[in-house]
C-alpha cells in the first residue's frame, strides 16, 4: 500500500487525491523530469475482477487518442499501478465545491452560459469516445476535469466496448445511472446511458443538486426509474426542454448521440421530445396490428415494412412483422426480428412467438424454455401449451408431452391426436391401436388424421421403431400465433390428379385438410402398382391457410421437379410432386 513519501519506481508519492471502491489516486512527483507531477492510480483490492478492470482501463486509454481524455503514461507492477496525467485544477466536482455550487447545501450555481459551455465541450469529448464504441458508464463531476476552457474525461475503470450480443452490466454511481441500468434486461443499456449521465451533470451545474436525491438507495433507484425530475421553471424554455429530453426514462426518447446534444445546446433550440417519425410509425403499427388480427397477413406485412422504413427501431412493428413472417413460414427472419424487438423493449411478451420460431428452426431446447416461461405466466392460453407439447414431442420427450396432451385432449381433435401419439411413443407402441380406439369412441366421426395413425399402428409389427416415429403424423397446431384462432380452421378444398405412366389418370378431392399417400392399402391415395412408392410415402396437410406436403423419409424420396423435398413443402396455388413414377398434380 502506498503512503506519502513512498518511492514507487521513478515517482515520489506526495498526497492522496481520492479513493473509490477498489482503488486510490495519489499525487506524485516525477523524479526524472523536473517540475512534472503525475497521478498514480493504485489498485487496493487486487482481485482478478478488479485487476481486469485496471487492465481494461489501460487498454482503452491507449486506443482513444483525443486531447479531451486524461493522458495515460504507463503501467507499473503488472498493471496494479497506472501512471496518469495530473490535472492541477482538479475535477469539476472539486471546482464546484470550491465555488459552493454542488454538494455544499447552498443554492449557488454556475451561470447558465458557463454550464452550457462546459456541456458543449464535454459532448465533443464524449462523441470521440463513443466513436470508438466505448461507453464510459461512470460520468459524473468527479470524473470530468476542467483546465481553463478545456474539458477532460478521466477514470475509464468500468468503461466497456459495445459489441454485438454483449450485455452491459449494472455498474456506476447510482445518482448518475440511467433507468435501464437497474432493469434485468440490461441489453438495453448502450451509449445513451452516458448521455443520461451528461444530463444529470447539466442539471447539477444549473441547480446545485442532483435531480433524484433520496434518503436511501432503494428510494433513489425508485426515483430514477419512476419519478420525473423537478426542472426549475425559471430556466430558459429551451434549456428546460434539453433537460427533459436528456433525462427521459426511455433511451429512445433521449438525445441519440453526443453530437445531437451538442448541436441543440449550440443552437439554443427547444428539442422535440417525442420523435415525429415514432408517432407516424405508431399509427402504422396500429393499422398493421388490426390487419393481422383480422387475418389479412400479407397486407399487415406490407404495412410493417412501410412503418420500419420511417422508424427502423420500432419494437412493436418488428413484433407484428415477425408474427406475419411466422404465418408465412419464414422463421429465421422472424426469429431475428423477435430477438431484436425484445432487446429494444423488454416489456414485449413474445415468448410464445419465440417458441414457435424456435420450433420452426428445429431448436427445440430453446422453444421449450420460452414456452414453459410463457405458459407459467399465461395458463389460460391453451395454444402455448399445445406448442410446448409439440416442442417436447419433437425433442423426444414423449412422457412430458403425454402429460400436457392428457390435459388438453378435451379441447380439440389436434390435441387428442398429439397427446395420444405422445402416450404411444412413451410406452409400448403395440398398445397404440387399443388406446386410439378407446379414445375415439366418444367421437361421432373419426378424423382422417386419427384414422391414418390407427392404420399405421395396426402395422406396427411390420415397422421398425425409428420408422414408426417418422410415419406417425403429429399434427402441427394451427394458427398458434393468430389472435382468437385457437381451433382448427376449415380447410380449403384440395384436388389431386394422380398420374402414373401406363395407368388411367385418377382424381382425389378432399375438404378435411389431410391426405395420405403411399402403397399401403387404406391410405387416401394408394398407389399399389408403383413399387418405387413406399408403403407410407407422404402426407398433405392444411395449416395456417396453406396446404403443405411432407415426405415421410421414404426410400426413394419425393421430388419437386428435379429437387428432392426435404422437410415440409408449402404449396401455393398449383404444384406437381413426383413420388416414384407417379405424379401428384395439386391445386386448391
Amino acid at each position: 500500500m502506498l503512503q506519502p513519501a513512498t518511492i514507487l519506481d521513478n515517482y515520489e508519492i506526495l498526497n492522496l487525491l481520492g479513493e473509490g471502491g477498489f482503488g486510490r489516486v495519489w499525487r506524485a512527483k516525477d523524479l526524472t523530469v523536473k517540475g512534472r507531477e503525475v497521478a498514480i492510480k493504485e489498485l487496493t483490492d487486487p482481485t482478478a475482477e478488479h485487476l481486469e478492470g485496471f487492465l481494461r482501463e489501460m487498454e482503452l486509454l491507449a486506443t482513444i487518442k483525443n486531447p479531451g481524455i486524461v493522458t495515460f503514461h504507463h503501467a507499473l507492477n503488472k498493471g496494479q499501478h497506472l501512471v496518469m496525467e495530473f490535472i492541477s485544477e482538479g475535477s469539476l466536482r472539486q471546482q464546484l465545491h470550491a465555488r459552493g455550487s454542488v454538494g455544499m447545501g447552498t443554492t449557488k450555481t454556475l451561470k447558465t452560459e458557463r454550464a452550457v459551455e462546459i456541456l458543449i465541450a464535454l459532448c465533443d469529448v464524449l462523441a470521440a469516445v463513443h466513436a470508438k464504441g466505448v461507453v464510459h458508464r461512470d460520468l459524473k463531476p468527479d470524473n470530468v476535469f476542467l483546465q481553463g476552457h478545456v474539458v477532460r474525461i478521466g477514470d475509464f475503470g468500468i468503461a466497456e466496448v459495445l459489441r454485438p450480443g454483449r450485455r452491459l452490466g449494472a455498474s456506476g454511481t447510482l445518482s448518475y445511472m440511467a433507468p435501464e441500468c437497474f432493469k434485468q434486461e440490461l441489453g438495453l443499456a448502450d451509449h445513451r446511458t452516458d448521455l443520461y449521465s451528461t444530463g444529470v451533470i447539466l442539471f447539477e451545474l444549473l441547480t446545485g443538486h442532483n435531480p433524484f436525491s433520496a434518503q436511501d438507495q432503494q428510494q433513489l433507484i425508485y426515483n430514477i426509474c419512476f419519478e420525473d425530475a423537478a426542472i426549475p421553471i425559471d430556466l430558459p424554455k429551451w434549456l428546460q426542454g434539453v433537460l427533459r429530453k436528456a433525462l427521459a426514462k426511455s433511451p429512445d426518447l433521449r438525445f441519440q448521440s453526443a453530437e445531437e446534444l451538442k448541436q441543440t445546446l449550440e443552437a439554443k433550440a427547444t428539442p422535440q421530445l417525442y420523435p415525429v417519425a415514432l408517432l407516424k410509425a405508431n399509427q402504422v403499427f396500429v393499422t398493421a396490428d388490426r390487419l393481422f388480427c383480422r387475418g389479412k397477413v400479407s397486407r399487415a406485412l406490407s404495412q410493417t415494412e412501410l412503418g420500419l422504413q420511417q422508424y427502423t427501431d420500432h419494437p412493436r412493428l418488428m413484433f407484428t412483422r415477425a408474427r406475419c413472417l411466422l404465418v408465412l413460414r419464414q422463421p429465421k427472419e422472424a426469429l431475428s426480428l423477435l430477438l431484436r424487438a425484445r432487446k429494444l423493449d423488454p416489456g414485449i411478451q413474445c415468448e410464445k412467438e419465440l417458441g414457435y420460431a424456435h420450433i420452426e428452426n428445429q431448436d427445440y431446447g430453446k422453444a421449450i424454455t420460452c414456452l414453459t416461461e410463457y405458459s407459467r405466466r399465461r395458463p389460460d392460453d391453451l395454444t402455448s401449451f399445445a406448442l410446448l407439447m409439440e416442442a417436447l414431442y419433437l425433442s423426444g420427450a414423449y412422457e412430458q408431452a403425454m402429460e400436457i396432451g392428457g390435459a388438453l385432449q378435451q379441447e380439440d381433435v389436434t390435441f387428442l391426436n398429439n397427446g395420444l401419439l405422445s402416450s404411444v411413443l412413451a410406452s409400448d407402441p403395440k398398445c397404440g391401436t387399443v388406446l386410439f380406439e378407446n379414445a375415439t369412441k366418444r367421437l361421432r366421426s373419426i378424423p382422417d388424421i386419427l384414422r391414418y395413425n390407427m392404420l399405421v399402428l395396426s402395422k406396427v409389427s411390420e415397422l421398425e421403431n425409428e420408422r414408426l416415429k417418422t410415419v406417425l403424423f403429429y399434427a402441427p397446431i394451427p394458427n398458434t400465433i393468430m389472435p382468437g384462432k385457437n381451433v382448427r380452421p376449415k380447410a380449403k378444398p384440395l384436388r389431386i390428379d394422380v398420374e402414373t405412366e401406363g395407368k388411367k389418370k385418377t382424381t382425389h378431392t378432399s375438404e378435411t385438410g389431410f391426405v395420405s399417400v403411399g402403397r399401403q392399402t387404406g391410405l387416401d391415395i394408394s398407389v399399389t402398382t408403383d413399387r418405387k412408392v413406399s408403403r407410407f410415402h407422404g402426407l398433405f396437410y392444411f395449416r395456417d391457410g396453406l396446404y403443405h406436403y411432407r415426405d415421410l423419409h421414404s426410400t426413394t424420396g419425393s421430388f419437386r421437379g428435379e429437387r428432392r423435398i426435404e422437410g415440409d413443402l408449402p404449396i401455393v396455388g398449383m404444384e406437381a410432386i413426383r413420388v416414384g413414377d407417379t405424379w401428384l398434380k395439386v391445386s386448391y
